[in-house]
């Protein structure tokens, strides 16, 4: 399980000294795009992805909750090993659109991610299955941090395990929202390929020794 820590909550003067305490420890850093249309909030920015890679070498993920993916998709340089996620929801009424965004996304080296919010159906995806890397739900609605993940969230995770059996494709199963030693340890065996977790790691007095429960929760779970 590779876990990013979602920079979200944390100041842009304390970014350097986060980004210091977790670099030995973390997989990689999330990080937000908001525009205030998609979400009610407004967050992150093509300066602020600059300004993340030359703090770390660690790959970045990049969430873009915007209306209109296609700009940032074009200008974004997220680095080796970047993921770019995008919401389902924001080419719901056009499918040539999303597809054009994920093929683009691979076409910048970058891996596409496609994420489905609480409310939508896990079965709308499942024949964009050859387009995406990882398949992303939201443990938390959309746009605000410091959520508890939503009840239902482990049955969504289920339901992503049966359809990449069902489909045999090989794209990776991503958790963002809600995402605590406790919430994780909850989930039982059911735990994602990827995950992003914010407030439980970043204002933690500890952050790397949650890291390692987290890692914990995962490897018990594997047993």
């Amino acid at each position: 399980m590779r876990i990013f820590a979602s920079l979200m909550p944390v100041y842009y003067k304390d970014l350097p000294r986060s980004i210091a305490s977790l670099n030995q420890c973390i997989d990689g850093f999330h990080v937000d795009i908001m525009d205030d249309t998609y979400v009610p909030f407004c967050a992150g920015s093509l300066d602020l992805v600059s300004y993340l890679r030359s703090l770390s070498e660690l790959p970045l993920w990049i969430h873009l909750m915007v209306h209109n993916p296609m700009p940032w998709i074009e200008r974004l340089d997220c680095g080796p090993g970047g993921i770019i996620s995008i919401h389902y929801e924001a080419y719901i009424d056009d499918l040539a659109g999303l597809l054009h965004a994920l093929v683009a996304i691979r076409a910048k080296g970058a891996q596409s991610s496609l994420v489905v919010s609480p409310d939508t159906s896990i079965e709308v995806v499942a024949g964009l299955v050859d387009y995406v890397d990882q398949l992303l739900i939201m443990g938390v609605i959309p746009g605000k941090s410091g959520q508890a993940m939503l009840q239902g969230t482990r049955n969504r995770l289920e339901e992503l395990y049966r359809l990449r059996q069902e489909v045999d494709a090989p794209f990776l199963i991503g958790l963002d929202g809600g995402v605590s030693v406790e919430s994780l340890a909850a989930l039982s065996s059911c735990l994602p390929d990827d995950l992003a977790a914010a407030t439980s790691i970043v204002f933690a007095t500890a952050p790397c020794e949650v890291v390692n429960a987290l890692r914990a929760v995962a490897k018990k779970a594997a047993i």
